[in-house]
């Protein structure tokens, strides 16, 4: 769980965002949690340095070409591991890969990226809770059909299985530069080079994630 201070600059930046969505069909807050969506998505866009924001329908942001939808949340006080994350039954039809779950301060002084799960994983685990019904484990009544699961369940914002996943995509850009290269151009070669030589420094950088975590997973273990 990584807690941030959210800036008077954050907001302002996106109100405007916020603003130009309007009301959400099926949406459980009516439109209100616009802001603190948007605040939510850009958050999390901020911590994962090689996201792109994107803000579809299905998606909000891409990472290494995995689709990740962010969904927030509103608190009063600080989230405990024991609390739940949700997604309403009414987002079953979006297309994304990942989910990162995030909680914000009503006041908006103070924001968590909870942590984030695979798409099929979160659904294996979850437990469905329908309209009406009170969850024992914080005593809020469901406002529409869900799906929970607590926040000790999810996966660290920055994992191995995140970086494996980003180790494959990079692996695969690299072999696509290489096979196009017979085919090109001086200059343009020059160009591909370029690109393939900062495809091969995030690898490295992968690689030395990887390593670093594996040696502390060992050691913890």
């Amino acid at each position: 769980m990584i807690e941030l201070t959210v800036t008077k600059e954050m907001i302002e930046s996106c109100k405007q965002k916020a603003e130009s969505i309007g009301k959400l069909k099926n949406s459980i807050t009516k439109g209100e949690g616009n802001l603190s969506g948007v605040l939510g998505e850009y958050l999390t866009h901020k911590q994962l340095t090689k996201s792109i924001w994107k803000n579809t329908f299905n998606y909000d942001l891409i990472e290494y070409g995995v689709r990740i939808d962010v969904k927030t949340k509103r608190c009063t006080s600080a989230p405990q591991d024991f609390y739940d994350c949700s997604i309403a039954e009414t987002s079953l039809h979006q297309h994304c890969d990942e989910y990162v779950f995030v909680r914000i301060l009503n006041d908006m002084s103070k924001a968590w990226l909870l942590g984030r799960m695979d798409h099929k994983e979160y659904f294996k685990k979850a437990r469905f809770m329908a309209k009406g019904e009170v969850d024992l484990n914080n005593n809020f009544t469901v406002k529409a059909n869900c799906y929970n699961l607590q926040i000790k369940e999810l996966h660290d914002m920055f994992n191995i299985h995140t970086a494996l996943k980003q180790l494959d995509v990079t692996l695969k850009q690299v072999r696509k530069t290489r096979a196009q290269l017979p085919k090109l151009n001086r200059e343009k070669v020059d160009q591909e080079l370029k690109i393939l030589l900062l495809d091969l420094q995030l690898l490295q950088q992968d690689l030395k994630y990887i390593r670093d975590h594996g040696e502390k997973e060992t050691q913890n273990n």
